[in-house]
């Protein structure tokens, strides 16, 4: 087996805009809830394991901007 491990960085807004994490927070947990409604944690019988996935909600750099957002740290095992 092979293991892998991505980030899937999901952006909101720049963290200028508003009052940073606290003023898009209820839009950064819904689109967090979305997504994990959304997740196939085989991918479709690829994985040998489910994905095992971390949460990391806060402010992500991108580019030259700070982002509110979110980290979605996956680790994957794959037979070969």
């Amino acid at each position: 087996t092979v293991t892998c491990t991505l980030t899937h960085l999901l952006v909101v807004a720049p963290a200028s805009a508003g009052r940073g994490l606290r003023s898009h927070l209820p839009t950064l947990v819904d689109l967090i809830d979305a997504y994990f409604g959304a997740l196939d944690v085989t991918l479709g019988g690829v994985l040998d394991a489910p994905a095992q996935v971390r949460v990391e909600p806060g402010i992500h750099p991108y580019g030259e901007v700070n982002y509110v957002g979110c980290a979605f740290r996956h680790t994957w095992t794959i037979r070969v």
